[in-house]
C-alpha cells in the first residue's frame, strides 16, 4: 500500500517545499525536539534544500535558453540585407 501512495503522490510545488522547510525550521528553533527527531528534521530539510536548488538551476537554465534564442533571433534579423526587410 505504501508503494501505491508514493507513486500516486503529487509532486510538491516549489512554494510547498519552501513552506515545509519553514515548518521544519520552526520545529528546530523551538528546541523541544529529541536528538533523533532533530536529526530526522535536519535530513528532511537538507533534502528539501537540494530539491529546491535543483529546481532553481533548471529554471535558470530555461531563462538562459530563452534569452539566447531571443538574442540570436534579434541578431539574425539585424544581419539580414536591407532589401529583405523592405520586401516585408
Amino acid at each position: 500500500m505504501d508503494q501505491k501512495k508514493c507513486s500516486t503522490k503529487k509532486k510538491d510545488s516549489f512554494s510547498d517545499s519552501l513552506n515545509k522547510l519553514e515548518e521544519i525550521l520552526g520545529k528546530r528553533e523551538s528546541g523541544e525536539e529529541s536528538l533523533e527527531s532533530a536529526l530526522d528534521l535536519y535530513k528532511k530539510g537538507t533534502d528539501i534544500i537540494l530539491k529546491c536548488t535543483k529546481e532553481l538551476k533548471t529554471a535558470e537554465q530555461k531563462m538562459v535558453d530563452v534569452s539566447s534564442t531571443i538574442s540570436f533571433n534579434l541578431l539574425e534579423k539585424e544581419q539580414e540585407p536591407a532589401f529583405l526587410n523592405d520586401a516585408r
